[in-house]
């Protein structure tokens, strides 16, 4: 994800050939955003976040409450791809943050509280 959830995605950020397109958005639908002014997309369409890989979405909207496992398996499989060759990898989860969601396998779990939701989804991720 490429921004804060209070922002909104840029039509003009090309949609990958086999991008998902989720909650009813069809590449006619996301395209269509292009001829929308600034505040028009912005009061409409905010909070709907894509998902990136480079420069393309390959997800819209992004279900972000499995964003904490896509990134760290993401992570792991460039470790394990580039093990023989030195590299950088700065990894910082955006979940701990508004809005808080956490993945099905953790949800549900604190009775009052998300907080303890999400934390036990970071730690099974082998995030502390």
């Amino acid at each position: 994800m490429p921004f804060s959830n209070d922002m909104f995605t840029n039509p003009h950020t090309p949609l990958a050939a086999d991008a998902t397109l989720r909650e009813g958005w069809t590449q006619e639908k996301f395209l269509a955003l292009k001829s929308l002014s600034y505040d028009q997309i912005k009061s409409r369409h905010r909070n709907l976040m894509p998902m990136m890989r480079n420069v393309e979405i390959v997800e819209f909207p992004v279900d972000q409450s499995t964003i904490t496992r896509r990134y760290t398996e993401e992570a792991i499989g460039f470790i394990k791809k580039n093990a023989a060759k030195p590299f950088l990898i700065y990894l910082p989860h955006n979940m701990p943050h508004t809005p808080i969601l956490a993945s099905s396998q953790f949800k549900g779990r604190s009775l009052r509280l998300k907080l303890p939701q999400l934390f036990a989804d970071l730690h099974f991720q082998g995030i502390e």
